[in-house]
């Protein structure tokens, strides 16, 4: 009968170490759950500045082409006017 006894003992020790170990591992795997969410959290909001990145890159080139047309159109304009003056004022020597 007290080998029994012993037996019984032993069993709910284990049955309480086991308990012990269950619990820390339900602790552990909330916190991985923790870290991983915090994770993914983090690669979203790199992908979202990824994103806001590309796109000002590409408004970038828009506004970079613009921009050179814009300084064409303004040379042309001044040659243009050049010629214009140049013309009248040639024209009224002419005259004169």
């Amino acid at each position: 009968m007290g080998e029994t006894k012993l037996i019984e003992e032993r069993e709910k020790d284990v049955k309480k170490k086991g308990e012990r170990e269950g619990k820390r591992v339900q602790k552990e795997e909330y916190e991985l759950e923790q870290i991983q969410q915090k994770y993914n959290e983090e690669v979203a909001r790199i992908t979202a500045l990824r994103e806001m990145v590309d796109s000002a890159r590409t408004d970038r080139v828009v506004y970079s082409a613009l921009f050179k047309k814009i300084e064409w159109e303004i040379k042309h304009y001044e040659n243009l006017y050049r010629e214009t003056v140049l013309r009248n004022e040639m024209s009224r020597v002419a005259k004169e």
